[in-house]
């Protein structure tokens, strides 16, 4: 019984290192998302604020240099804005991947918890039954 309780603590270890492992995925894959998130947004703003500043100075006039200046610099911004939205979107696709797997690995955790349990339930009533028995003996051979 208690090589079967040593290799269950053994395999728990195992699968309790597995899920850390885990959980410091999703933790760095959530940070990672959320820089992404912030740059889209920024690089947001800064679009907004090109369009504006464009749409503010036409009434007096720009030449056409500077006016394809701005809207390549826009169509820049709105390009690295698309691949940090396709990055965004890999991010998520993992991170639910990494959240599913945590999950899991959770389950197969607890599954062994329980099962560590009843082995060392086991273990105990074994020792207790065993123990009553040589109290019995005790008792005949004093007879």
């Amino acid at each position: 019984m208690r090589g079967v309780a040593f290799r269950l603590a053994r395999v728990l270890r195992l699968r309790t290192q597995l899920r850390r492992q885990t959980q410091d995925e999703v933790a760095q894959l959530g940070a990672e998302l959320a820089a992404v998130r912030r740059q889209i947004a920024a690089l947001s703003v800064r679009q907004r604020e090109a369009r504006a500043a464009e749409e503010a100075s036409l009434p007096e006039g720009m030449a056409a240099r500077d006016l394809q200046a701005r809207r390549a610099y826009e169509e820049e911004l709105l390009a690295r804005i698309a691949a940090l939205s396709a990055e965004d979107e890999r991010l998520v696709g993992a991170l639910v991947e990494r959240r599913s797997r945590l999950l899991e690995r959770r389950r197969e955790e607890r599954q062994l918890e329980r099962l560590g349990e009843r082995a060392a339930e086991r273990t105990a009533e074994a020792a207790a039954r065993e123990e009553r028995v040589a109290l019995d003996d005790l008792a005949r051979r004093r007879r």
